[in-house]
């Protein structure tokens, strides 16, 4: 899948074959996936690390939100490369970056 540039997604290593155990019984429909409902307009983000799901109507300030976490921890890495210390880089409020953020 990988030499042909072909997307695969799972929840273990092995893939299975579908052939005579899957049939598709909707089309449209909201589903669950993994415990998350997942709505036909919703948008799906996924590479080798994870997939996620981000509702339709709040895509954008998800999208804002992970692209300012993503600019933070780049000002992260920078300093480390600086040579400061990690303590002084992550802080004691690190676990609770994320409320700050907004």
């Amino acid at each position: 899948a990988r030499e042909l540039g072909f997307p695969v997604y799972g929840t273990s290593p092995i893939a299975r074959t579908a052939r005579g155990r899957v049939y598709e019984q909707s089309f449209g429909e909201p589903i669950v996936i993994a415990g998350i409902d997942v709505a036909p307009d919703d948008l799906v983000l996924a590479d080798s690390s994870g997939v996620v799901f981000l509702p339709r109507g709040r895509a954008e300030e998800i999208i804002a939100r992970a692209e300012r976490i993503a600019a933070r921890e780049r000002l992260m890495v920078a300093a480390l490369a600086r040579g400061e210390a990690i303590t002084d880089v992550v802080g004691r409020d690190y676990e609770e970056m994320l409320d700050k953020l907004d």
